[in-house]
């Protein structure tokens, strides 16, 4: 009797032990289901630092496989740094640059388990940063070659005028008169310069009228 109960005991035992065994392989995949989803790459490591989980995110970032991307994470990254921005080279070359940010796993005692990294891939964002910059500068480049242009065209109206005047009135001195015409044919071509520059101001395509600008390069030199 006290044998079967003994029995009784130790296959009640083995059925609670096969139910834990289910309900933590249940909970494990759980938790690397969400790991797999989750946008943020994320490593762990163990309390010597060594890698022991990439998820999806976190191989994205490097452009390759779950192995050799532990392999590509232990070489480029810092696995004490807490926080910081860091250029990582993905599997093609190409850089990318992530904020990794670093927290410390305890267990129940407040013993120090191991590591979570996490990596953010900011390069996409820098890029908008960079032509959002680029933009506001061209848009303050516009708007003083609105303001120079506006200011040269007024005494160049006048120049040119003036010019004009000079040429009509030394058609007999060949040498003088052909000097006069040199100042309106030099005001024509600064006033193309500033009606390019206007034009850049309005549209504030830069590339377009750029080269119009540097067309006029020689005589901006003289100038």
């Amino acid at each position: 009797l006290e044998f079967r109960r003994v029995l009784f005991r130790s296959a009640r035992v083995e059925a609670e032990l096969a139910v834990k065994v289910e309900e933590l392989d249940r909970a494990h995949a759980r938790l690397a289901a969400v790991l797999s989803a989750l946008p943020t790459g994320v490593l762990v490591r163990d309390a010597e630092g060594n890698l022991e989980t990439a998820n999806q995110a976190a191989c994205q970032v490097f452009g390759l496989d779950a192995a050799a991307c532990e392999d590509a994470a232990d070489a480029q990254l810092d696995p004490t740094s807490p926080c910081s921005t860091v250029e990582v080279r993905r599997a093609d070359g190409s850089p990318r640059q992530v904020v990794v940010r670093c927290a410390p796993v305890h267990d129940a005692e407040g013993e120090v388990i191991g590591s979570v990294q996490t990596l953010d891939d900011q390069t996409d964002l820098a890029a908008a940063e960079r032509r959002l910059q680029q933009q506001s500068k061209l848009a303050s480049l516009g708007t003083l070659a609105g303001g120079i242009a506006h200011e040269v065209r007024n005494p160049l109206n006048a120049i040119r005028g003036f010019g004009s005047l000079m040429a009509s009135e030394l058609e007999d001195d060949e040498r003088l008169g052909r000097w006069a015409s040199h100042i309106v044919s030099g005001a024509d071509e600064v006033e193309e310069i500033v009606a390019a520059t206007m034009r850049l101001a309005r549209s504030g395509r830069s590339e377009e009228h750029t080269s119009e600008l540097q067309s006029h390069s020689d005589l901006v030199c003289r100038l």
